[in-house]
């Protein structure tokens, strides 16, 4: 004689299989640090945005790979802060990657901290110049100090401009308020912190007409970038608008979700691996690092300084 399950006992059954094949999808972190107080604030913010946009897509298009937790650390965009920043990650045994400083002079001070823990770094700075663990741990995703400086030399030969600072927010106030003392109106070429609303607050007048180089496209100037900047509008339709650091950082970390995905295992070591191999297409182009972590075809692109409100 057959026995009959009754309906409520089958449905319990069918319950505990549905959550005994149930997979728990692993976490791992991402630190970004940045200066989200201080005179840079701008560009904590800038990158904190532009990073979740990132980590929400991968989340909700890559389930059969571990979901990416963003943890933000700042440091104010100074150095002995950005080390005892550096040291915080690394009690946090679930971090896998770190992407930062966004300025030289934290980049350079924090970085001997995660090669000397072998954590991978993205290091968005044209320095350190010579780093230890390059192309092992040590990844570049900006160009470097000579790249940088060739092409403001290019920019001003071809506008015709003879001063040229790649130089920080006070020092170009300085640099430009001298060249306004000896001319009445001048120009001059600087690199990617004249980017900033701070540098026109500073600054003021004396930055109308300035050119300045940044490593990557703007969002809302290129066409290439257009799906970026309306998914930007959608989750920030307050502001503030996106700069090429939000886009930056939203590619930081696609190409560290990218090294994720081409790995079965998700550790720091790992990750490390699939970063030095990384052949990368996105929107600020191909990214893939040589054997010294310098990324192999960084894109410069020259903009036209507008005093902004």
């Amino acid at each position: 004689m057959k026995r009959i399950i009754p309906l409520w006992l089958m449905s319990v059954i069918l319950a505990y299989i549905v959550v005994s094949c149930t997979v728990t999808r692993p976490v791992v972190k991402v630190a970004i640090v940045a200066p989200f107080t201080g005179i840079y604030r701008e560009i904590g913010y800038q990158v904190l945005n532009g990073a979740r946009i990132a980590v929400k897509e991968h989340n909700n298009n890559n389930s059969n790979v571990p979901s990416l937790e963003l943890i933000a650390f700042d440091d104010a965009g100074d150095p002995t802060r950005a080390v005892e920043q550096a040291h915080k990650i690394l009690t946090d045994e679930k971090v896998i990657a770190v992407i930062g400083h966004w300025l030289d002079q934290t980049t350079a001070a924090a970085a001997p901290v995660y090669m000397n823990a072998n954590i991978p770094l993205v290091a968005t700075s044209a320095s350190p110049s010579n780093p230890n663990n390059a192309g092992v741990t040590f990844f570049r995703l900006h160009p470097t100090v000579t790249q940088i400086s060739t092409e403001i030399e290019r920019l001003s030969k071809t506008y015709r401009i003879h001063s040229v600072c790649n130089c920080g927010l006070y020092e170009a106030a300085e640099f430009l308020e001298a060249l306004n003392n000896n001319n009445s109106y001048t120009t001059a070429v600087g690199g990617p912190l004249w980017s900033l609303q701070a540098f026109h607050n500073i600054t003021g007048i004396r930055s109308e007409g300035s050119f300045f180089i940044v490593p990557a496209p703007q969002p809302m100037l290129e066409n290439e970038s257009a799906p970026y900047l309306i998914q930007y509008q959608i989750e920030y339709p307050h502001g503030p608008d996106p700069t090429w650091l939000s886009l930056h950082a939203y590619e930081s970390i696609n190409i560290i979700a990218n090294a994720i995905e081409t790995t079965k295992v998700s550790t720091s070591k790992s990750v490390a691996i699939s970063l030095s191999r990384i052949d990368y297409h996105g929107l600020i182009g191909r990214v893939q690092f040589d054997s010294f972590g310098q990324w192999i075809e960084p894109r410069v692109a020259p903009r036209f300084a507008v005093l902004r409100e």
